[in-house]
């Protein structure tokens, strides 16, 4: 099982909480070997691992899978959900495992278990302050391997540039790119903020992320093996969530004692504005009805 960060990130401690669930439910059956810190290699590498066989599990964001599973570009829609408790009311509820489902469906050779999540992702860079969407022009922005994300920072004013995890510190050192936009709970542990002491909480994005295993391994599993599976995989969620949100609570501190500008109310409604073409562009390419769902969904998810 392989994940692209740290063995003390929220998706270190997720996959941590897979393996020790799953091991305690099959009193010893499957023993999970764990791979930290990118050790299978980015999270494109980690899905066409799972479709290759090469990997069987994997906790990764959904925007590097939505190259291979397109239902899944939905998810990379900006301020599609505006909080935590919605996000989760919707992905644990009918319209998010519906989705998941449709992994399985995909044809990729690929099974979700459950959601995960990366946090609201939010702009770092190092030359200056953002604030509104003017203050992002001129400057290049890393973002996810996604067409919409790109789209979506594009459109907020950036110049967008998908780089791989794996690559990205170095970029960030030597000045390829001005910044980069991530949640809260891999800014501070993956130690961006040294070399980005600019952060503003756009919260522009929610990143899901799910548990995925290879088919061919699940397929094979008995009836009660499946359901150990599935549970270490809502254990898994439980953790990463957790510990998002520990990172959430002790960022303004945090910044504040490492002299980090940390701007916690830019004009989200100015970037939000800028970005809806991206939801006309998603709805025209593959059509609106599960963006209706979901945004129907969160509606009631709100009330």
């Amino acid at each position: 099982m392989g994940h692209v960060l740290s063995p003390e990130s929220h998706y270190g401690v997720g996959v941590t909480a897979f393996k020790e669930k799953l091991e305690d439910l099959s009193d010893g059956e499957f023993h999970v070997k764990t791979y930290h810190n990118a050790a299978l290699g980015g999270e494109r590498d980690l899905v066409e691992g799972i479709q290759f066989g090469t990997v069987d599990i994997s906790l990764v964001t959904t925007s590097p899978a939505a190259n291979f599973i397109p239902e899944l570009y939905v998810l990379d829609l900006p301020y599609l959900f505006d909080n935590y408790e919605q996000a989760h009311c919707v992905l644990d509820g009918a319209t998010g495992q519906e989705l998941l489902g449709k992994i399985k469906d995909s044809g990729t050779g690929i099974v979700g278990l459950a959601w995960a999540e990366n946090g609201f992702r939010h702009l770092t860079n190092s030359v200056k302050e953002i604030r509104k969407p003017s203050d992002l022009d001129g400057l290049t922005i890393r973002t996810l391997e996604s067409k919409y994300n790109m789209a979506a920072l594009d459109a907020m004013g950036a110049r967008a540039t998908p780089i791989a995890w794996p690559e990205l510190f170095t970029a960030l050192q030597q000045n390829a790119v001005d910044g980069q936009e991530n949640g809260l709970a891999t800014i501070i542990p993956s130690n961006l903020w040294e070399i980005q002491p600019h952060i503003s909480k756009t919260g522009h994005l929610y990143a899901a992320a799910a548990i995925l295993v290879s088919e061919n391994l699940y397929q094979d599993l008995t009836e009660e093996q499946q359901s150990w599976f599935r549970s270490a995989a809502i254990a898994a969620r439980e953790a990463v969530r957790a510990k998002v949100q520990d990172f959430e609570e002790m960022a303004p501190e945090f910044f504040e004692n490492n002299g980090v500008e940390y701007i916690e109310n830019p004009n989200r409604d100015a970037f939000k504005q800028k970005s809806r073409t991206v939801h006309e562009q998603y709805a025209t390419e593959f059509g609106g009805e599960f963006l209706a769902e979901l945004k129907t969904a969160a509606q009631g998810c709100s009330q």
